[in-house]
Parts: structure tokens; C-alpha cells; sequence
């Protein structure tokens, strides 16, 4: 645990396995204030949370108003894997209040959690920065199978998130968002890496949307190098590559949106919400149709 405004934890190395936190978040660190930095061959597994706040690996809270450092960390070959938020969100990090995420290097891989399966984030002043590394192979029983933001400022800049799945629990009928990632408020900007190969799967009675991104509300801004790739929405599907709701915008100046796969909107589905097409990006090659537009939604390019 750290919790002092001016401590700092430096893992370099080692394994922090089989923890567990029974009423509260962090099965395995919990962060309250300081810096934690993760890098070389450093391992966080197999620890878990039964708490509602989540955090199976890694749980940050905390407000910069407060905390003169609040700070997360993580490069190299560190490994954030099979962590389980039982009945709360992020299996591998939860990031609560105002800390700062700098992820150079990793992976955050094989989480299972209700929302945001690798990555939960629930904050209006925090950040998570990606520039490399993995989030890959997490799972969701809810929405949000690698991420779930949740009015934070996501940056991605290159890295990967892939593999990523949403599988909604048999017990419960309701549909199931975001393979990849569920942007809900705030800004997703994403200028490099790849989106790719995630799946929502909401069962078949159930309805899914989004395999790689669903825009919920808030912006999700594409450019650059950035591709969304490969993805599937399952069953009832709607939009494989990018599904925007009501309230959501995306705008694409650059970048690919290809290979993706659902029954509406291989592509992208814009449900009422605004998608803008600009520059050089490209939508190719998905199956059902490239773009499907419905409930007075505005496409433009």
C-alpha cells in the first residue's frame, strides 16, 4: 500500500501473487497518494478484490489537490495478468479520483473484471497516456473488455489493445458494449497503436454493439497511424469496428478502420450520434457494410 503524498514504490522486479482485499480495492497494490513505478521483469498476479470498488491488480484513488504525487508508472516487460475483480470493475487497474497513468511498456493481460475487464477509469481530473505496451486478452462480464473509461482523458499513442472480450453473464438479459474499449464522457484520443481482434458477444439472445470502440458519450478522436482492426461484435451484432451512440461523437482525421465484422455496421454504426469523417482515413473491407446510419444520426465526410 502507499498512501503517503511523497512516497514512492519501485518495482523492478519480483511477483506480487495471491492477495486478496476483502473490503476494499487493490488486491494486489493499492495507491492512495505517491508514485508507483513498474518496470523490468516486475509481475502483479493472480491477486483479487471481492470489494464493489474493483482494482484486482492495481487500485489508485486519490485527488492532486491533495496528493502532491499520484502517480502510476509503468514500463518494460512488467506484467499486470489474472487479476479478478469479482464484483467490481478493473481486473487489472482501477484508477478512482485524480491520479496520472503513464503506460511506456507491459502488459496488462488476462484480467476479468464486470466493467473494463483490463482498465477501469473513473475520473473527471485523472489520465491514462499510452504509448506502448499491451492490453490484451481481458475479459468483461459487463461492458468494456479492455477499457472502460469513464470521463477520464485517455491518450493513446501507440501500443496495443487486442484480444480483448466482452461476455455478458447467461443470468443476466441485457446487451453488452465495447470489445475493446467503452469511451463513456471525457476524450479518447488515440494518434497511434492498434485497436484489434476484440470481440463483444452478448450471447444469443442478447444484443452486442461495439467490438472494437463504443462511444457511449464524450469524443473519441482518431488520427495518424491509429487503426481499428479485426474486431467483432457477435450475435445481434451492431457495429463491428466503432458503434456511436446517442450523445457521442467520433471524429476520424486519419487512420483505418478495416476488417471489422457485425450483422449492421461492420464498419461503424452511428445510432443517432455524430460521426466525422475527414483527410486521409480510410473505412475498408468490413463485413456486414462499411457504415450503417440510423436514428437520426449525422455522417459526414
Amino acid at each position: 500500500r502507499v498512501s503517503d503524498p511523497y512516497s514512492t514504490f519501485t518495482m523492478l522486479g519480483g511477483i506480487i501473487t495471491n492477495n486478496e482485499a476483502t473490503n476494499g480495492g487493490g488486491g494486489g497494490v493499492y495507491i492512495g497518494g505517491g508514485r508507483f513505478e513498474m518496470s523490468g521483469s516486475a509481475v502483479i498476479t493472480r491477486n483479487k478484490t471481492a470489494s464493489s470498488l474493483g482494482g484486482g491488480g492495481v487500485f489508485m484513488n486519490g485527488s492532486d489537490t491533495v496528493y502532491a504525487l499520484n502517480e502510476f508508472i509503468m514500463s518494460g516487460n512488467a506484467v499486470i495478468s489474472e487479476n479478478t475483480a469479482t464484483n467490481g470493475n478493473g481486473g487489472g487497474v482501477y484508477m478512482n479520483s485524480a491520479p496520472e497513468v503513464t503506460m511506456n511498456g507491459g502488459s496488462i493481460t488476462a484480467n476479468r473484471a464486470k466493467e473494463g475487464g483490463g482498465v477501469f477509469l473513473l475520473s473527471s481530473d485523472g489520465s491514462f497516456k499510452m504509448t506502448g505496451g499491451s492490453i490484451a486478452e481481458n475479459t468483461a462480464t459487463v461492458d468494456g473488455g479492455g477499457v472502460y473509461n469513464n470521463n477520464a482523458a485517455f491518450t493513446m499513442e501507440g501500443g496495443s489493445i487486442a484480444d480483448n472480450t466482452v461476455v455478458r453473464d447467461s443470468s443476466v438479459a441485457d446487451s453488452s458494449h465495447g470489445g475493446g474499449v467503452y469511451n463513456n464522457s471525457n476524450t479518447f484520443k488515440m494518434t497511434g497503436g492498434s485497436i484489434t481482434g476484440n470481440t463483444v458477444d452478448g450471447g444469443a439472445n442478447d444484443t452486442s454493439y461495439g467490438g472494437g470502440v463504443y462511444v457511449d458519450s464524450g469524443t473519441f478522436n482518431m488520427n495518424g497511424s491509429a487503426s481499428v482492426t479485426k474486431n467483432n461484435a457477435a450475435a445481434q451484432s451492431y457495429g463491428g469496428g466503432v458503434f456511436v451512440k446517442n450523445g457521442g461523437t467520433f471524429n476520424m482525421n486519419g487512420g483505418a478502420i478495416s476488417e471489422n465484422r457485425a450483422n449492421q455496421g461492420g464498419g461503424v454504426y452511428a445510432w443517432g450520434g455524430t460521426f466525422n469523417m475527414n483527410g486521409n482515413a480510410s473505412i475498408t473491407s468490413n463485413t456486414v457494410n462499411g457504415v450503417y446510419v440510423h436514428n437520426n444520426a449525422t455522417f459526414t465526410v
